[in-house]
């Protein structure tokens, strides 16, 4: 049942199926007329309001993309999204996981049901929209009921998956792939990173030992679109980067990084010579709960000496970056880090406890504008959990592994330029940072 309606139920609090329709509210007379600065930074500040969870999953109950059987209809390409094939990720960014590489936002999804972007952001604000819109009355409970598909924390199943990996020369492999950046052998061992050598091999393993159901249930197996079950882990994604407990050491959640011959065919996908069809860097456990996605590095920061002392002391410098891969990179410059998995990561309240015990923390995101602005907002909200954290502007559209690999490509780590593929690469794509060299 539906209701022709110019206001939504507010999010995310609104009560399911509120009937009415309140009219705009009249201006009043003795207000001063908003500048066009000031509308433009309202819209801001009502656009950032849409960036969460709730709002993409009510603009998906909105644009009635929801199944009662818990399934979404992909907004763009409107095919069905299975268990497992549809994520939303906190930052209310959405992903159908299909051949045509679908994803967006929460306004996006309403866009794509044929409403302005203004009266999107409108609706999904609890706001008077210009144009009628035709909400269902449970909307709010739909929008709070769906959570996607949320898989289960399985150390078990996530620590096999590293013992594996051990035990068939998976952590040299790991070395010599994360090498290519020039990364130390010793930050490799110390993160726990394996590549596993034979999937096929890896994945009959662990089902013989946990049996289908709880790989699918802990997100490290999906289905393909004939039912059948496959794992996360192959020839195109071996590369597997756990996310351990700063006291155990447990694995909590864990991403897959993409080969090299992977990786170039992202590229080609980014330069538009490619078509989708999985050309994707990182793939993550399918419906992963968003309290397990911790970071990294935090079992180095969480380390305790037999006297219970911490091995890193308070006033040592933290710095946070983004993903495993600059985690490594930090390490490998001697720096303490904690790596998130993406821009729109929050680390919880223990995370924040723990940071909050250093002198400095120095956040220092992509040197791109969506690291830039995501440097500022973490920033603000690690303050606002008693962390004393510090923006660090890295240098443009770089990161740390970037960094890293520019001081071996300039002579700035050796005394000599080095002449491997990937820093001849660098020197290729960033020739302005070599003019005068």
């Amino acid at each position: 049942m539906t209701t022709s309606a110019t206001t939504p139920p507010a999010a995310p609090a609104a009560p399911a199926g509120r009937a009415g329709s309140p009219t705009r509210p009249p201006q009043s007379r003795g207000r001063r007329p908003l500048t066009d600065e000031e509308r433009k930074q309202r819209f801001e500040a009502r656009l950032a309001a849409t960036r969460n969870e709730h709002s993409t999953r009510l603009a998906l109950a909105i644009a009635k993309r929801l199944t009662d059987d818990g399934a979404v209809l992909c907004p763009k390409c409107g095919k069905g999204a299975p268990r497992g094939k549809f994520k939303i990720h906190a930052d209310g960014g959405w992903k159908h996981f299909s051949s045509t590489g679908c994803s967006g936002d929460a306004v996006a999804v309403l866009q794509a049901a044929g409403i302005s972007t203004g009266d999107a952001v409108r609706v999904l604000n609890g706001l008077p929209t210009r144009t009628p819109i035709e909400v269902p009355e449970d909307a709010a409970a739909l929008a709070q009921a769906f959570v996607g598909v949320k898989s289960v924390v399985d150390t078990n199943v996530f620590n096999a998956v590293l013992h594996y990996g051990r035990n068939t020369g998976g952590v040299e492999l790991a070395k010599e792939f994360y090498g290519t950046w020039h990364i130390s052998p010793e930050a490799v061992q110390e993160s726990g990173a394996v590549v596993i050598a034979d999937p096929k091999q890896f994945e009959q393993g662990l089902i013989a030992k946990f049996g289908v159901e709880r790989l699918i249930a802990c997100g490290l197996f999906t289905t393909n679109s004939k039912g059948e079950p496959f794992c996360l882990v192959s020839k195109r994604f071996p590369v597997v980067e756990p996310h351990r407990h700063p006291v155990t050491g447990d694995v909590l959640y864990m991403q897959f990084r993409a080969s090299h011959e992977q990786y170039e065919r992202y590229l080609a996908h980014k330069r538009g010579e490619r078509e989708y069809k999985g050309s994707e860097k990182i793939i993550s456990l399918r419906g992963a709960p968003t309290e397990a996605q911790i970071g990294t590095g935090l079992h180095v920061l969480g380390a305790r000496n037999p006297d219970g002392t911490y091995v890193v002391p308070d006033e040592a410098e933290v710095t946070i970056v983004e993903g495993f891969k600059d985690t490594l990179a930090g390490r490998t410059a001697g720096l303490h880090t904690y790596g998130l998995p993406g821009t729109g990561v929050r680390p919880p309240a223990e995370v924040c406890k723990l940071l909050s015990r250093f002198t400095t923390v120095k956040v220092a995101m992509d040197g791109d504008e969506a690291g830039n602005n995501a440097r500022d907002e973490l920033v603000e909200y690690l303050r606002e959990h008693q962390v004393r954290a510090e923006p660090m502007a890295m240098p443009k559209d770089l990161d740390l592994t970037d960094v890293l690999v520019g001081w071996h490509a300039s002579g700035h780590w050796t005394g000599t330029p080095c002449g491997c593929p990937t820093c001849t690469k660098f020197r290729t794509d960033h020739p302005d940072r070599f003019r005068n060299s």
